[in-house]
């Protein structure tokens, strides 16, 4: 019966419950924050428009305050293990990489719907509320998008490591390993952003190649940075508005409401497919990125065993 539970060999709990715990303390911490009362509905039946400034980077502080606790406490192992290498120069050339990868990967996809006629540009410049200048609230969304990339990509690099020994300690396979802690972090990130079918397929899509970045480097630069970028581009630069949720702060409303798209029901599936070949590119790029800086193309081969902490 302990054999269930404890890892004798290593001396820690079995990569499934350690899984469990981290994941079960992340979504309960961050439930937990909602029942602030900054969170709850104002008078007309809608939380304040700035109140994500506060949730995102509370839920940061979850993330590194839970994955500490797990790797210490669960993993036995160092915090930096998950890559988050602040003191590397390697760490800090994949951020400035993953931030260029972002604005590529959105303003052009952007501004060929654009001109194809499948989403409508218009230009905004607003800030949601009149007592906060447009450079102030545009630096705090992006201070606030930081969190949210830091937030899940720790949390999932978590996963992925765990996922990674795990698989490859029962196979011996690293291809194996590879691909069951790349879908299987993706999966979960898609089921906790749900419930469409369509946007969960996008965000398996889009989580396995920043966990691919991960495993190839060892770092989450690049998955940091990129995450924050490309939510930063399309909730305050480029701001999508799909009528259910107006943007708070946009420099320019990006509507799917082009002629191109209303004249054409097939239009959807067109978009699907731009959405499939972007994240190609960007995999692409992500792993020349890696074999011009490294000198390789392959999984960080540290990943696949424990260091102890």
């Amino acid at each position: 019966m302990t054999k269930t539970f404890w890892n004798e060999k290593e001396g820690r709990l079995r990569t499934a419950w350690r899984l469990l715990i981290q994941a079960l303390l992340t979504i309960g911490l961050a439930l937990a924050v909602m029942l602030l009362p900054v969170f709850r509905a104002g008078p007309g039946g809608e939380p304040h428009p700035y109140a994500d400034m506060i949730r995102y980077p509370l839920w940061m502080v979850i993330a590194l305050a839970v994955v500490w606790f797990a790797g210490h406490y669960l993993d036995r192992r160092h915090f930096h293990d998950f890559g988050l290498h602040l003191h590397r120069r390697a760490f800090w050339l994949d951020v400035i990489f993953g931030a260029a990868l972002g604005v590529m990967t959105t303003a052009p996809l952007i501004l060929i719907g654009a001109l194809s006629g499948f989403v409508s540009l218009e230009k905004t410049y607003q800030t949601g509320a009149a007592s906060i200048p447009l450079w102030l609230a545009t630096l705090l969304w992006a201070l606030t998008y930081l969190s949210i990339g830091i937030f899940e990509e720790l949390a999932r690099a978590y996963q992925v490591r765990n996922l990674l020994e795990g698989v490859f300690g029962a196979s011996g396979s690293r291809r194996q390993a590879v691909m069951i802690a790349v879908i299987g972090s993706s999966l979960f990130s898609a089921l906790l952003h749900g419930p469409s079918p369509i946007y969960m397929l996008f965000v398996v899509l889009s989580t396995g190649v920043l966990a691919v970045a991960y495993l190839l480097t060892g770092r989450i630069g690049i998955a940091i940075a990129y995450h924050a970028v490309w939510d930063f581009m399309l909730s305050v630069m480029l701001a999508l508005n799909t009528g259910d949720v107006s943007p708070v702060t946009a420099f320019y409303t990006v509507r799917p409401d082009g002629p191109l798209l209303a004249a054409h029901a097939g239009s959807y599936v067109l978009l699907g497919f731009a959405v499939v070949i972007m994240e190609l590119l960007k995999l692409l790029a992500i792993i020349g990125w890696v074999r011009w800086r490294e000198g390789r193309a392959g999984a960080d081969s540290s990943l696949f065993t424990r260091s102890p902490g």
